[in-house]
This record gives structure tokens, sequence and C-alpha cells, in this order.
């Protein structure tokens, strides 16, 4: 006797926001709830989310003066450097959020939304499910679908405010790939490039003790596409900023980004050696190690990093995601070369996304805001400021990281864009500022690609389009 389990075989769906999809098929904790199930008797958003999903807690007021920013998911995340507050994101992208911090200010009231013009809300519990928004996501993403946003439905007329969802209208332009300097706007003048290293030559002679000439020039040079000049020029800067770890970081970015990964090892482990407290110290030399095909010699330092031996004692309290989702996919990607006995057995499971982009910096005092901009033109702030996120940037230079990560999938089709806007640096020395930006594809598949853009942070209060990336 043959039966089927039909209960089995159905399809449940749910919205995850930008697409409806079988439950099963997602692989994360997710629970939604569709405009049928919002009662006409909720007048608010903290109404009409009461009580309809588990691991989900409002704060403790009446719902009528609630701050639905403010809801706790996932737990309550007892660290008092980090933000214990969960995610809103309004068709699409994500509204600002309070700070669980003393003295934080409220940014997303509950009146953001009519009940009235919601079509599905979405709680997003697990991590893999928030990856796309950073640390804004860890601690779970209320997901709203407005029924302006539903093809086909009818269209509201009354206006609604949302945050920062509103469509990009910037005007942002396309950043140099050489600043306007001296010596660069003298370089350009040369017909030849035995030409231009005559003039460099004159230039070294005044410029000669700043590493960000050497810096600037090899980008030059990098344009006659003579590697042996532009290796010479740029390994000055090893030995003039020997002990400088912030410009020693823009070295290896710049090494890394022309695929000279031997070199990037050396000067990391020089870095090492000048910031062993640092915890991206050792995740940057072990993924340096990666790049450059010594897998044992990566994996012993992630599984070092993730036992706490031999690393100091350092915290990796910002990066551990990183670090998990790297040494997964160096397992992933060549596990057949490497011997994973007594490895966390967490590193053992697969994971794949459709895009990741890593940001890094070298200046821990740097200020900037990254404006990532979807398909549909609109945009979400991601902001690395004191006035805006004062304890995220006191932890980074506590604990020694400079790095943020983004995920899209490939659900998330089109054009993105990512804009910065440089502000400065606190910092008594001022330095270069310098953005790495890594770009992976089919991350975590054998048919995964990585492309690494190296950008100097010049120009104060003018937004720049630093990357784009098209997901197809």
């Amino acid at each position: 006797v043959v039966t089927t389990r039909k209960a089995e075989t159905e399809e449940e769906l749910v919205n995850v926001g930008n697409q409806v999809v079988d439950k099963k098929s997602i692989g994360y904790s997710v629970e939604s709830i569709s405009s049928e199930d919002i009662s006409e008797l909720d007048t608010n958003l903290a109404g009409a989310v009461k009580g309809q999903f588990s691991n989900f807690e409002l704060p403790n007021s009446t719902l009528d003066r609630v701050d639905i920013s403010q809801f706790l998911g996932r737990g309550k995340n007892m660290s008092i450097l980090l933000n214990q507050y969960g995610l809103i994101v309004m068709d699409g992208m994500p509204l600002g959020q309070s700070e669980s911090e003393f003295g934080g200010i409220k940014y997303a009231q509950d009146d953001v939304i009519n009940p009235d013009m919601i079509e599905s809300i979405t709680y997003l519990k697990g991590l893999a499910a928030t990856n796309k928004y950073g640390t804004l996501g860890r601690n779970g993403v209320l997901l709203i679908t407005t029924k302006n946003a539903t093809a086909g439905k009818a269209i509201n007329e009354k206006e609604i405010e949302l945050g920062t969802t509103e469509t990009y209208t910037g005007n942002a332009e396309m950043i140099s790939d050489l600043p306007s300097t001296p010596y660069i706007n003298a370089l350009k003048a040369s017909k030849s490039v035995d030409e231009a290293f005559d003039i460099y030559l004159t230039q070294r002679n005044k410029y000669g003790g700043d590493a960000s000439f050497f810096l600037d020039v090899y980008d030059y040079f990098n344009g006659w596409n003579n590697e042996v000049v532009s290796n010479r020029i740029l390994s000055n800067v090893f030995e003039i900023a020997y002990d400088n770890d912030v410009v020693l970081k823009a070295l290896y970015y710049k090494q890394q980004e022309n695929g000279d990964y031997a070199a990037a090892v050396k000067t990391l482990e020089r870095i090492l050696k000048l910031k062993p407290k640092d915890s991206q110290s050792f995740r940057n030399l072990a993924l340096a190690y990666n790049y450059n095909g010594q897998y044992e010699e990566a994996l012993k330092l992630y599984n070092n990093i993730d036992k706490k031996i031999g690393v100091g004692g350092i915290n990796t309290l910002g990066i551990d995601k990183t670090i998990t989702n790297e040494t997964k996919n160096l397992i992933a990607l060549h596990g057949n070369k490497l011997n994973t006995n007594g490895v966390n057995p967490k590193f053992l499971k697969p994971i794949k996304y459709k895009s990741r982009i890593v940001f890094e910096w070298n200046d821990l005092d740097a200020e900037f805001d990254l404006n990532i901009i979807n398909p549909q033109n609109r945009f979400f702030t991601w902001s690395h400021t004191r006035a805006e996120n004062s304890q995220r940037i006191a932890q980074q230079k506590e604990l020694g990281y400079g790095l943020e990560e983004f995920y899209l999938t490939s659900s998330d089709v089109g054009e993105w864009i990512f804009n910065m806007k440089y502000y400065g640096t606190n910092a008594k020395e001022k330095l270069p500022t310098y953005i790495k930006i890594t770009v992976y594809k089919n991350f975590g598949s054998p048919e995964q690609t990585k492309k690494i853009s190296v950008v100097r942070l010049e120009k104060t209060n003018v937004e720049e389009t630093v990357s784009k990336l098209v997901v197809n």
C-alpha cells in the first residue's frame, strides 16, 4: 500500500519582503502575517504585531506610546557595547534604529505606518535571514511590505513617511582614480613611461618622506602597465612606514588589489607585530594566507582564533561572523587539501551567497557615511560617524577592527551602487584614509570570484561612488 503525505508536499508560502517563497526552501527561521491577520482595531504598528510572533518583545509601555523600533528579538543582548534592538525594514530598505545605550535617541516611532497600509509583516530571526543588513540585523528584522509596494494593489493617496527609504536623489560623483596633487599633475604631462620615471625621481626629492606620495605614484604607474616600476615604487612604503600600521594597511590593500599576495603576507606579519592586540590583525593574516595559497596556515590561524590559542586573548566580538564565514569558505573550496580534525564543527557547514561585499578601512578614526542604493533607487545609510554611532567606533578602536560586510541574494537582482561621503579623521596624525572593497560573487561555491578595489578618501563632505555591483 502506497500512501502520500500531502502535508509534507504542499508549499507553505511566506513573504520575505522582496519575494514570496516556499518556507521550506529558505533554510532559516521566519514567521509572517498578512493584512488579513491585522485587526481593524489595531490603530498602530505595535498593536498589529503584538502577540503575533514568538521571541518578539515590545518595550514595557502602553501600546499608544511605544517606540516600535525598540523591539527585542532573538533574546536580549546583554552586551553594553552593542545595540540590543532589532531592525525595521520597510519595502526593502531599513529604517533608522533606536539606540539602546543610555541617552540614546529614538528614531522610528510607532506612527511610521498606518496598519491599513500594510500588506504583510515578516519577522526574520536567523542571522542568515538578515545578512545583507550587516550588524544592524543581528537582533532580528521586522520586515514590512506596504500595499504601495505590492504590484496590482490599489494605492492609497495618503503620503507615508518611510524614514530612510525615500528615493535616492543625490548627485554622487565617481571617485577619482588619482588624487589631485602637484606630483600627480606633473606626472600626467608625461608622454612616455621613461619621461614619467624621470619626473618621479625629481618629485621624490621633494615628497619622498611621505608614504602617500609612493602610494599615489604607484597608482599612476599602474596605468602604464609596468609592473616592475610599480612594485619598485610601492616597496618604498614598507621602508618608510615600517612602524606605522595605518599606512602599512594601505600598503597591503594595494598589494592584494594587484594580486601580489606573497608581499601582502609579509606586510601583514609586520602589522601583527605592531598590533598584536587587534583582533583584525589575526583575521587579516589568516585571509592573506588563504589568498596566497597557504591553506593549511590559514586554517590553523582561523582555528587558533576560534579557540583563543596563541592569539594573546584578543576579543573578536565585532568580527566573529566574518571569521566564521571566511573559515567556512576556506574549507568549502579547499577542504580536500586540508586536515579538518579538531576544527569547530560549525565551520564544516557550507555557506553560499550570491554576493558578499566587505568594506575595510585602514584608519579606525575615519568618519564616513556609506549609502547603499538598491536597483529600485531606494537607499540605506550605514553611518560610521561619532554623531550617529559613537559606541560602535569606540568598540572598534578598543577591539582593533575596521570592517563591515553585506550580503545580496539571488532575489536582489539589478545594479547596486555604493557611495561614500568622507568627513575626515580625528586622529592626531593626519594619514591618508583608504577603503578596501572586496566583492565576492557566488561566495562559497566552486564558481566563486573575487574582485578587490582600493579607493583613497580625500575629498570631505562630497558623496562619491566607490563601487557598483550587478546581481543577475
